[in-house]
């Protein structure tokens, strides 16, 4: 009896090892870049470098490296990134995003790579759960996607349109999105038409009334209407699987 109990520890015990080392394994397989030439690269260990002169690049397994305008995609230490290159218009070509969801529609969520380029996250001990801590992604800022061939996208109602439509809930979601655009346009219309009446035809041209107030405040609320105008984006790329 003490022998069977032994050996079946001991298989236990194997079993436990093996699957851990399996998940070691797995990690290491994670890691890896894509480059814009189509090849992709594993490594144990892939860290974003840059320093004050010369270009910021990848470093594999602290031998091979590559420039960081011929990365497309990486996965590291803390998840997978994006390089935003293809859709950045602005002057800092060094922009990123991390994937937040996955499934039919990809999320990504733009971040700084030097906090997530490392091992470790380079980040100010603030006390705060890393979860919320605001130097890391949200989970909730919808940035970019992709859908087919990994192409990524801006988060806006155009693109969504050309790619979500075909779904009904998705639909739905985007011609809610519409209307609130229709209603923000209008209330900006309408306070300002208020408020410009009552400074040219007032009983005192130019003289501050209430009613200049009244479309003062009109106008200002349509600001509000970023919040639904949002969430219906998010809406129609979550419903869409």
């Amino acid at each position: 009896m003490r022998l069977k109990l032994l050996l079946f520890g001991f298989g236990l015990i194997l079993s436990i090892c093996n699957s851990q080392a399996q998940l070691v394994i797995g990690a290491k397989e994670q890691q890896q870049v894509v480059l814009y030439s189509g090849d992709t690269l594993r490594s144990d260990s892939i860290t974003y470098e840059f320093m004050a002169e010369g270009d910021p690049y990848f470093r594999l397994d602290h031998e091979t490296h590559f420039t960081s305008d011929s990365v497309k995609f990486i996965t590291n230490f803390h998840g997978t990134f994006v390089n935003l290159r293809t859709v950045n218009r602005s002057s800092d070509p060094e922009r990123y995003a991390k994937r937040i969801r996955s499934g039919k529609v990809k999320v990504y969520e733009e971040i700084e790579m030097e906090i997530y380029g490392g091992k470790h996250l380079a980040i100010q001990r603030t006390g705060k759960r890393l979860g919320n801590h605001p130097e890391l992604a949200s989970g909730e800022k919808y940035d970019f996607y992709s859908v087919r061939n990994d192409t990524i996208r801006k988060v806006n109602y155009r693109n969504l349109k050309y790619d979500l439509w075909g779904n009904e809930t998705s639909r739905n979601e985007l011609q809610a999105f519409k209307r609130f655009r229709y209603l923000q346009i209008g209330m900006i219309a309408a306070g300002a038409g208020i408020a410009g009446a009552s400074l040219l035809f007032g009983e005192k041209t130019g003289e501050f009334t209430p009613i200049t107030a009244t479309g003062i405040v009109v106008a200002g609320c349509s600001v509000l209407i970023e919040f639904p105008k949002r969430d219906a984006l998010k809406n129609a790329i979550d419903f869409y699987d």
